[in-house]
């Protein structure tokens, strides 16, 4: 069985962002049935200057060609995470520790949903954020439905 067009793009988008110094920070495809975008989201250590996203969207652009994985027509994006991005995961929660943070709970978890503080401590499956106008609060990831970095806080 094939690879899904998902995991070869996730691939070609990866190895154009490495070849060119940079981080593939997010992938989504969006649209379909031949009207489809690519949306790249890359990261740099010295920061994402428009010459960086030029340079990946062109590399990734012709492998694209190359390798031809998605049906039809497509758009292709790149894009900076921005000063507000998500963080996806725990790894990106210990990456950026002390970092001011927004995070919003699932629907489905009682209480307050809405938070804004800073990563204090992260665990192997939580993290402890530090609010300013309340006590310290383990979350668990699990129980994260976004949580993105506050520029207003840092």
């Amino acid at each position: 069985m094939g690879e899904s067009v998902k995991t070869v793009l996730q691939e070609l988008a990866a190895e154009a962002c490495r070849l060119e110094g940079a981080e593939l920070w997010d992938l989504r495809l969006v649209g379909g049935r031949g009207r489809s975008t690519v949306r790249v989201t890359v990261d740099h250590p010295e920061g994402v200057t428009f010459e960086v996203l030029e340079r990946v969207s062109r590399r990734l652009s012709r492998m694209l060609d190359e390798r031809d994985p998605i049906a039809g027509s497509y758009m292709l994006e790149c894009e900076s995470p921005g000063l507000d991005r998500v963080l996806r995961n725990l790894d990106d929660c210990r990456r950026y520790l002390g970092s001011g943070v927004r995070l919003r709970l699932r629907p489905e978890v009682p209480g307050q949903r809405n938070f804004r503080g800073e990563i204090a401590d992260v665990s192997h499956d939580a993290m402890l954020l530090r609010p300013s106008d309340a006590a310290d609060v383990w979350i668990p990831w699990q129980d994260v439905l976004e949580l993105r970095l506050d520029p207003k806080l840092n």
